[in-house]
């Protein structure tokens, strides 16, 4: 289990609404009978628990969410695992990152991700909150005065921007709004979506070899053809095209030649082999569900409330 990371979705509560989102997007699969078990959270102590299971193996601790900050004992559950030794990681939307940045920096995370879509109003829009942008922004202006305050490297700061119809011609100004807040590195997503088509054949797979009804891979049948893909593209270029004082990544790392038909033919795998991730990852739900995927949280393979993980993990 060495080099593991272990991805925590602490809770599924969120206090926005994105449009792009698997969970509470327009297809979400939160919204459905199936996503009310995820409601579910589990006491920190349960956490504290499977921390000091695997502590000795050094794993990486990913938490996401829903929103990570609305899980009432984050800051005490981050604080165990790096005192434990472990790498502590957080993806948030940053409404609630200013309030938490002192101790936050004198815990010592490793990193933590900020979501930022774009200038304020378009920010706002994605996110379906009035005022998310200003809290976001905020949280990293406030973060990275705390390390300098601090005079402490970690953590690294990092933004995530999802491309979708609302955002994707304003990429370019979310790299200059990134010049302002600094971070260490950005990573730009051209969005994780799929087809009806392709969705209907995961399906019969999953049931001839699993025996079970996948539902999640609908929250992804997205349309991007509303995307404006001269505009996106010629972003992308003018982006590469300059200098940056940080780091940046976009996923799927390639060729600008091929970012169209990334959106148009979805059943397209532009060099990438299958996916490794079940292999690399061990995917923990709020309710203590073991699954093969944080996205396609379809496949269970047993859960944390009831056998450790490393048996979990061993299991044939």
């Amino acid at each position: 289990m060495t080099g593991i990371t272990k991805s925590l979705r602490i809770t599924n509560l969120c206090n926005h609404r994105c449009a792009v989102c698997g969970q509470y997007g327009e297809k979400g699969y939160m919204h459905t009978a199936n996503g009310k078990p995820l409601l579910k959270a589990l006491d920190v102590e349960v956490y504290k628990r499977l921390v000091d299971e695997v502590a000795y193996y050094r794993p990486l601790f990913y938490l996401t969410g829903g929103e990570p900050f609305l899980y009432p004992k984050l800051m005490d559950l981050m604080k165990h695992i790096k005192q434990k030794g472990c790498l502590a990681t957080l993806v948030t939307n940053g409404s609630r990152l200013k309030e938490n940045a002192r101790q936050i920096v004198e815990d010592g995370w490793d990193y933590v991700m900020v979501s930022l879509d774009g200038p304020e109003e378009v920010h706002d829009r994605c996110r379906g909150v009035k005022g998310a942008y200003r809290a976001a922004v905020d949280g990293l202006v406030t973060l990275r005065k705390e390390k300098d305050r601090q005079n402490k490297a970690r953590p690294y700061i990092l933004t995530s921007t999802t491309i979708s119809n609302v955002n994707a011609d304003v990429l370019e100004k979310t790299f200059e709004i990134c010049n302002a807040v600094k971070p260490d590195y950005m990573i730009v997503y051209l969005s994780w979506f799929t087809s009806e088509e392709l969705g209907k054949a995961h399906s019969r797979i999953i049931k001839k070899e699993f025996g079970i009804e996948p539902y999640t891979w609908r929250s992804y049948t997205n349309r991007y053809n509303e995307i404006e893909l001269d505009s996106l593209v010629n972003a992308i270029k003018k982006v590469k095209e300059r200098r940056w004082p940080f780091n940046y990544l976009i996923i799927p790392n390639i060729p600008l030649k091929d970012v169209k038909d990334y959106y148009r033919y979805p059943a397209k795998m532009f060099g990438y082999s299958k996916c490794a991730a079940p292999f690399l990852m061990v995917d923990i739900m709020p309710n203590g569900d073991v699954v093969t995927c944080r996205d396609y949280v379809d496949i269970k393979v047993g859960n944390i409330t009831e056998k450790p993980l490393l048996e979990i993990w061993n299991d044939r």
